[in-house]
């Protein structure tokens, strides 16, 4: 059974400004954790002034290793 997790992001950056924000920090993360087979797939959805980031993963341990090491990255920036 899969499990699926979507984050909602609201912030005061241009959508552009965002993006390059999002590729450079966040996005190399998502394609490590996607190759390590601990993500299956993730999507990111601009939805007028905010953003959804959807994750898909195989099991609920392997969503909470994904959730541990972004935190613990978003904690050294």
């Amino acid at each position: 059974m899969s499990v699926t997790r979507v984050l909602v992001l609201s912030n005061d950056l241009s959508p552009a400004a965002f993006m390059a924000s999002f590729k450079k920090n966040v996005e190399p993360s998502l394609k490590l954790h996607k190759k390590e087979k601990i993500l299956n797939r993730w999507t990111m959805v601009d939805a007028g002034d905010r953003w959804l980031l959807m994750t898909e993963f195989n099991n609920k341990t392997q969503m909470i290793k994904f959730v541990k090491a972004m935190a613990s990255i978003r904690a050294t920036q």
